[in-house]
């Protein structure tokens, strides 16, 4: 897998993508570009696979769905990515595609209606415990999906319907009331069970979606 990753990018010009930058890694103290090493990429690797595996192909899969289910979205979007970027291989992750508001509007919702946020369960380890008022058995499994907040009518009204200005500050819908919400909106987790992935989760999903529209 090694000579054949090293062999097909070996190329005079360095594509400028995820892969490339994982692939080449600067040489220091000269700053040359040089191919990683095997250990590297094998170390590199497993964070790669389990990116591509879970919130960031749901997560797409799941704003492809939603755009192609409420075209005026689409549309906007498409509108906000085109007048920012002239070039699509200009699009990157960086200040100018952060500054693109409905874009980031439009991850967040997807993210909040799609199912990929896990619970993590604990055991009860002694008898005597009660959750809300009901007792819960010694050994039994108990946990909460983050879904359960995404997916309360309470927090998020009219939680069925796809709404990427929910999330954006205006008139109507002050920046407490954004912030309200962002409390209870965590897809990957928070502390120190916070995903290690999260931020090249994001940014992988982030770059897709911008260049597709």
């Amino acid at each position: 897998m090694f000579a054949l990753t090293a062999k097909s990018l070996f190329l005079p010009a360095v594509h400028e993508d995820i892969a490339s930058a994982i692939v080449w890694t600067p040489c220091r103290p000269l700053g040359e570009l040089r191919i990683q090493t095997e250990k590297g990429l094998k170390k590199h690797g497993p964070v790669i696979r389990k990116v591509q595996t879970n919130t960031t192909s749901t997560g797409t899969i799941d704003i492809f769905f939603y755009l192609a289910s409420n075209p005026r979205v689409l549309k906007e979007l498409a509108y906000e990515i085109r007048t920012t970027f002239e070039d699509p291989n200009d699009i990157r992750g960086g200040a100018t595609l952060k500054s693109c508001k409905y874009f980031h509007a439009v991850i967040d919702e997807s993210m909040r209606m799609s199912l990929v946020s896990s619970a993590l369960c604990r055991e009860v380890t002694y008898d005597d415990f009660r959750m809300d008022g009901n007792h819960v058995p010694k050994e039994m499994d108990v946990g909460c999906s983050l879904c359960a907040f995404h997916h309360n009518e309470s927090i998020f009204p009219d939680l069925y319907t796809f709404d990427p200005e929910r999330w954006i500050v205006f008139k109507s819908n002050p920046a407490e009331k954004v912030a309200a919400l962002r409390k209870y909106f965590n897809q990957f987790s928070l502390g120190t069970r916070v995903c290690s992935e999260m931020n090249f989760a994001l940014t992988k999903l982030a770059d897709s979606i911008a260049v597709a529209v």
